[in-house]
């Protein structure tokens, strides 16, 4: 950014500037820099990004087969779409469905997003509280009913009698049943 200088007062302005050049104007309008990352962009006058614009061609580059396969999947939205009566794995559905989710915050908001709402959100909670949500594999913030959820799911995991329970891991069952009674406890009071 270059600065420019008001007058009126002796305070620098910072004023992002037109990135076409050796253009001297404001740079106030948007513009992607290319297909692949949306969200890298250039930024220009009213004249250039007009120019910018009319030469601008999403799909340059791609065969006709291509450019159909991207108008179907965006037409879905990118998720995952199965055939009508299909027997699909409620499993398979859900991994794809979370990956199509994954990807299409990850490029709205970025991952830096989510991880500093996480932090942010953490912030609030008490150490320890995060250390009991993170043994019951949950991360702020949560509802008290999807902590007896989790933790019902756990215990059915990993009691000593249960047959699903084939390492006999005991010190964990006790470890995720005093992360849920120190957590009932700062719920309920």
């Amino acid at each position: 950014m270059k600065t420019k200088y008001n007058f009126y007062e002796d305070i620098p302005v910072k004023v992002r500037m037109c990135d076409h050049e050796g253009c001297t104007q404001q740079g106030e309008y948007p513009a992607p820099k290319s297909r692949d990352n949306l969200n890298e962009r250039y930024y220009f006058c009213l004249e250039h990004i007009r120019e910018y614009n009319k030469a601008w061609d999403f799909f340059k580059g791609m065969s006709p087969n291509e450019i159909e396969a991207y108008i179907k999947n965006a037409f879905v939205w990118e998720r995952p779409t199965f055939n009508y009566g299909s027997k699909i794995n409620s499993k398979e559905y859900e991994k794809a469905f979370k990956a199509a989710k994954a990807k299409a915050f990850g490029d709205i908001f970025g991952d830096s997003y989510k991880e500093e709402q996480e932090k942010a959100v953490s912030k609030h909670y008490p150490p320890e509280l995060c250390a009991a949500l993170k043994e019951l594999e949950l991360s702020p913030p949560v509802t008290f009913s999807s902590i007896k959820k989790q933790y019902r799911t756990l215990v059915k995991k990993h009691h000593p009698d249960s047959a699903s329970n084939e390492n006999n891991d005991e010190e964990r069952f006790k470890r995720i049943s005093a992360a849920f009674a120190s957590l009932r406890k700062a719920y309920k009071g």
